[in-house]
């Protein structure tokens, strides 16, 4: 399963496209998709640098796929730490896990 979070905050420069477009053609036919968006699906499209890899990705992701959405408002807010400090991520390479 790939999970791809909050799919839309930005535009997807040329690089980012060509390769959504090719995580999709790879894996759609054995692999499940869950992707979140603040944005509706219609507007998926023009988040691609390119409309044809986008129509193609976007083709692969819609056969066989099943859509659910939620209404109402965000409940992130009441997940926050609360305090001054932020949260951090660890960014760990795989390479040297073991």
């Amino acid at each position: 399963m790939l999970i791809l979070d909050d799919l839309g905050l930005h535009r997807l420069t040329g690089q980012q496209s060509a390769n959504l477009y090719e995580l999709t053609s790879i894996r759609h036919w054995f692999s499940s998709f869950v992707i979140t968006s603040n944005r509706s699906v219609e507007e998926w499209l023009s988040l691609f640098d390119d409309p044809i890899l986008g129509n193609s990705a976007l083709d692969r992701l819609a056969n066989a796929s099943t859509r659910s959405s939620s209404r109402g408002p965000a409940t992130g807010r009441n997940y926050r730490p609360t305090g001054k400090s932020r949260a951090t991520r660890e960014v760990i390479d795989p390479t040297t896990v073991t």
